[in-house]
């Protein structure tokens, strides 16, 4: 027995021999299965559903409404197609294109001439603040003086330094930099441009000997005087911080073969800055005296008085060239270095204790 479908309903699979089961509005009231055409044949829909109803239309007059109600939901409805253009654009109200026409590249450029020619006509009071600097908190590294060696590749970190990890370029104002040799091109790299930086080195073979400065830019050189004999080799940094005054004293050249390439040793401390000058201090007392003997700005030796050097537990031993007599006599080379073994009371000190000594050439700053 084939399947029958309903037109109406799409039920399938009724059961040979049994009524439907399942059945949809018009189909509600149960009735025999209906053979199918046979195998071949194909029959009309509306046929199948006259044939169908038919079955049953002796039975009651409510078989025959169903049969009509049937038929007439079988036929298409009366849809009417809207072609395009026609009755659409009847019922739609006509937009128009908003979009305006692109300005040209001129017109473009003349309003901004007239926003900034209105800028500038603006009062004072009118625009925003400029915005600030931003000023990164650099705490301090070095509280207590630290003795330590250049870093090397393929060496410990503990007891070295680089040269970055003493120079923040991000927070550093302003520098005082010392040396006997100079590398430029390493030094411009280590120091951002809008840096201040006063070099203190021996004097350019092609300046005159009363020439004591050269500007060049953000870049003041200073160039101590020798005397008739002597020789610049003082080698020390003092990195001007927000808060802080940064000294080094070292062995090195401001050079990439010293700093990189050497294990040279370097002294380091932190110093807190004030607004004004604390209570002086033989360390702070020693390093303004070089410096003055060196012909560093007046400037820069203020800045210098500000640092709080109270902490400092080192003695600062220099070398000046001349003849000293009387009170001098014990504040340059070999005599300032004897009174400051004599004051560290040496005697006193464990005799397991490891001695370490330093030999330098009693010559100008020798620190």
């Amino acid at each position: 027995m084939t399947d029958w479908t309903c037109d109406a309903c799409t039920y399938i699979n009724p059961v040979a021999g049994r009524e439907l089961s399942l059945a949809c509005d018009v189909c509600a009231t149960p009735k025999p299965h209906s053979p199918s055409a046979p195998a071949g044949q194909e029959e009309d829909d509306d046929d199948d559903v006259g044939g169908i109803l038919s079955d049953s239309s002796g039975e009651s007059d409510q078989d025959e409404d169903l049969k009509t109600a049937l038929l007439l939901s079988l036929q298409p409805a009366d849809v009417s197609v809207v072609e395009e253009g026609e009755q659409l654009a009847e019922d739609v109200l006509p937009v128009q294109s908003s979009v305006p026409a692109q300005p040209s590249r001129a017109e473009l450029e003349r309003q901004r001439l007239e926003r900034l020619a209105l800028k500038r006509l603006a009062p004072e009071s009118s625009p925003l603040p400029p915005l600030k600097k931003p000023t990164l908190a650099y705490p301090m590294k070095y509280a207590e003086g630290t003795t330590m060696l250049t870093y090397l590749p393929g060496h410990s970190r503990v007891g070295y330094a680089r040269f970055e990890d003493l120079v923040n370029q991000s927070a550093l104002q302003r520098a005082v930099l010392s040396s006997f040799q100079l590398d430029y091109d390493w030094i411009g790299a280590k120091f951002p441009n809008d840096i201040k930086l006063a070099i203190l080195c021996p004097r350019f073979s092609d300046l005159p000997p009363d020439k004591k400065q050269l500007a060049d830019g953000n870049t003041l050189y200073i160039f101590p005087p020798m005397g008739l004999q002597g020789c610049m080799h003082a080698k020390f940094l003092l990195l001007f911080y927000p808060s802080f005054l940064r000294v080094v004293i070292t062995s090195a050249n401001l050079t990439d073969y010293d700093w990189e390439r050497l294990e040279n040793v370097l002294w380091v401390q932190d110093f807190i800055l004030h607004k004004d000058p604390p209570q002086p201090s033989r360390f702070g007392e020693d390093l303004v005296n070089v410096l003055t003997q060196m012909t560093v700005p007046d400037s820069i030796i203020r800045a210098v008085r500000n640092a709080d050097f109270a902490p400092c537990g080192a003695t600062l031993v220099f070398s000046r060239p001349g003849t000293h007599k009387g009170a001098d006599l014990l504040r340059y080379g070999h005599p300032a270095l004897a009174e400051a073994v004599r004051n560290l009371k040496i005697s006193d000190f464990p005799r397991e204790d490891t001695t370490r000594e330093q030999f330098a050439s009693p010559i100008w700053a020798q620190m």
